[in-house]
C-alpha cells in the first residue's frame, strides 16, 4: 500500500512536468513548420494589414495614445500589485484573503520571471533584426533558431525575438490556471478550458497585430506564447505548486518556497541565453 501511494505521488509530480515538455515540443514543432515561411507570412500579414485592428492593439495610454488592447494586461498587473499591498496586514487572519494574496503573488512573480528571465534577455542577446529593418536592407534576416547580427544597442526597441507585447497577455494564461484550480467543478470544466483557449487566442491576436506593423516576425510571437506558457506551467506546478496551495491537503499543509529557488530561476535562464550567445561568438558567427 505504501509503495502504491509513493507511485501515485510520483505520477502526480510527473504529470505537470510532462505538460511543460509537451508545450515546448508543440512550440518547437510549430516553429519548425512555420520557419521556412516566416518572411512570406509576415509580409503577407503586413500587406493585408487591418489598420484599425493593428492600431488598437499597438497603442498604449502609457505612451500618450488613447487606451489600447496592450494596456489591459498592464492594468491587471497593477491591480495584482495593489491587492498584494492592501491585504498584506490581514492575510494571516482570513483564508480568502490569504488565497487572494497568493494569487497576486504568483501573478506578479510569473510576470517578472517571464520578463527578466525569458523575454528581455533573449531579445537583447539573440539580436534578431525586426522585419521593417530587414525590409529597408538595414539589417540581415536571421531564422528564429540562430542568433542574429543585429546590434540591439543601436536601437531602443532592441531585438525582434521574442515579442514583448505578446508576452504581456500571458497574464491571462496565469489567471486561467489559478481560476481552474480554485473553482474547478466537473460542470465548469469546459468553461475553464475555453477560458484558457481564449487567453492564448488573445495573445495570438496581439502577435498578428505586431506582424501587421512589421515589428515582429511570426515566429517571434509564437515563441513568446509557447515559451511563456511552458514557463508559467512549470512555475505553477513545479516551483510554486499552486495546484496544492489553492487546494490545501487533508493535513492543511502547503509546500514551502525557497527564496534561493525563486531568485535562481531567472538568473539561470539569463545564464543559459548568455552561454548560447557566447558560444555563437566563439564559433565566429
Amino acid at each position: 500500500m505504501q509503495h502504491q501511494k509513493l507511485a501515485l505521488t510520483r505520477l502526480q509530480e510527473l504529470v505537470p512536468q510532462a505538460g511543460t515538455i509537451k508545450i515546448l515540443v508543440a512550440t518547437c514543432f510549430v516553429l519548425a513548420a512555420i520557419g521556412p515561411w516566416d518572411q512570406p507570412l509576415t509580409h503577407w500579414l503586413a500587406e493585408h494589414r487591418v489598420a484599425s485592428f493593428a492600431q488598437y492593439w499597438h497603442q498604449s495610454i502609457f505612451e500618450g495614445d488613447p487606451i489600447g488592447a496592450s494596456d489591459y494586461p498592464v492594468f491587471l498587473y497593477i491591480i495584482a500589485l495593489v491587492v498584494l499591498i492592501l491585504i498584506l496586514p490581514w492575510k494571516a487572519k482570513h483564508d480568502r484573503l490569504a488565497r487572494l494574496w497568493l494569487w497576486s503573488s504568483f501573478i506578479l512573480y510569473s510576470g517578472l520571471v517571464t520578463a527578466i528571465g525569458f523575454i528581455h534577455p533573449l531579445k537583447h542577446l539573440w539580436g534578431r533584426a525586426r522585419p521593417y529593418l530587414v525590409a529597408k536592407d538595414e539589417a540581415p534576416f536571421s531564422p528564429w533558431y540562430l542568433p542574429g547580427a543585429f546590434d540591439w544597442m543601436s536601437d531602443r526597441f532592441s531585438g525582434s525575438l521574442p515579442s514583448g507585447h505578446t508576452s504581456t497577455f500571458l497574464i491571462l494564461i496565469t489567471l486561467s490556471y489559478c481560476i481552474y484550480h480554485r473553482f474547478y467543478r466537473q460542470k465548469t470544466r469546459l468553461i475553464l478550458v475555453l477560458a484558457l483557449l481564449a487567453s492564448i487566442s488573445l495573445s495570438f491576436a496581439m502577435g498578428v497585430s505586431r506582424s501587421m506593423q512589421m515589428q515582429h516576425w511570426v515566429t517571434d510571437w509564437i515563441l513568446s506564447v509557447g515559451g511563456g506558457w511552458a514557463l508559467i506551467h512549470y512555475l505553477f506546478y513545479q516551483v510554486w505548486k499552486m495546484d496544492q496551495r489553492l487546494t490545501p491537503t487533508s493535513h492543511g499543509k502547503t509546500p514551502s518556497l525557497s527564496a534561493m529557488t525563486l531568485i535562481a530561476i531567472p538568473i539561470l535562464m539569463l545564464g543559459w541565453f548568455l552561454s548560447l550567445r557566447l558560444l555563437w561568438s566563439l564559433l565566429g558567427r
